[in-house]
């Protein structure tokens, strides 16, 4: 397990030091004093809520501030707080929105799958608040695009990503090249990214919507049972979008950290068995490193 010194060689900022270390996994009693040794005079807290909200760990940083409240500024905690709960109600309208479209589509008989969202949330972390959305991830088969597509305006939604909805041979191209239209519903303001696949490159996933759909789980919310990945499907797909977005993001990340200490229950030999056969052990090997260096864990 990598220590929390092992990062003072990397030049990483004290204001971003403190998020990893509050977030670390093998915190024990000393991190009261190293927490005070970096807020000190220097310390930035502006700067510290900058790189909160750039990484979406809200949730995750105001839950452990509350075991070491001494440093921190009342107008940090108070905003920092304020910023939780805006979170948390935009969570469970996603929810709702969730549990309402999923039982139009089942009511179309179109096959649908969940992808990350506040299920994956309520998985890891026990809590379906505790991981930010903000969109809801559909996944349906590749042959009920126009269908899919037509329900969802038909529940106030309008496409926005692309502008214009492609036709005839630009619609062929589109499916190929890419993945996902995007909708927004501009009265709740609730964008869903309809997915025939999970990345624009079909090659990055090794599985069709076919195989995601037959090993897929259910998961129960507001009364609907809703389809989700499995869960090594779910971590895999993690591991591959945090790649492609070079991690840009440490709340990717802490999803990694939250599966890892025991958030879905993978068999890990089996799991990098098969990301060696499918060639995607380089990207979980660097996601597992990553976790390691910056939070503690260890697999």
């Amino acid at each position: 397990m990598s220590s929390f010194h092992d990062i003072e060689k990397y030049k990483i900022q004290p204001e971003l030091k403190l998020i990893l270390l509050l977030l670390r996994i093998d915190n024990g009693d000393h991190v009261t004093g190293e927490i005070n040794s970096l807020s000190g005079s220097n310390f930035d807290w502006n700067r510290f809520l900058f790189y909160v909200r750039w990484h979406r760990l809200g949730n995750f940083v105001h839950s452990a501030l509350e075991k070491y409240p001494d440093p921190v500024p009342p107008e940090i905690a108070e905003r920092l707080k304020n910023e939780t709960e805006k979170g948390k109600f935009r969570i469970m309208k996603l929810s709702q929105e969730l549990v309402l479209l999923t039982k139009i589509f089942q009511q179309k008989e179109i096959d649908i799958i969940s992808v990350k969202g506040p299920l994956l949330s309520k998985r890891i972390f026990g809590d379906m608040c505790m991981r930010p959305s903000r969109d809801l991830d559909l996944l349906i088969p590749p042959d009920e695009i126009e269908t899919a597509g037509k329900i969802l305006e038909s529940a106030g939604y309008r496409m926005i990503n692309p502008k214009h909805k492609p036709s005839g041979r630009f619609m062929d191209y589109f499916v190929k090249h890419y993945s996902d239209f995007e909708y927004l519903h501009p009265e709740h303001n609730i964008i869903v990214e309809l997915h025939w696949k999970l990345f624009n490159n079909s090659y990055l996933y090794p599985s069709g919507f076919s195989d995601l759909s037959g090993r897929a789980i259910t998961d129960r919310f507001g009364g609907t049972e809703i389809k989700v990945l499995s869960d090594e499907d779910a971590l895999l797909h993690l591991f591959l979008h945090g790649t492609w977005h070079n991690w840009m993001r440490l709340f990717w990340l802490y999803d990694i950290v939250g599966i890892v200490s025991g958030g879905l229950p993978v068999d890990w030999d089996g799991f990098v068995n098969r990301a060696k056969r499918s060639g995607t052990a380089r990207s979980v090997a660097g996601g597992l490193e990553l976790a390691a260096v910056l939070f503690g864990t260890d697999v």
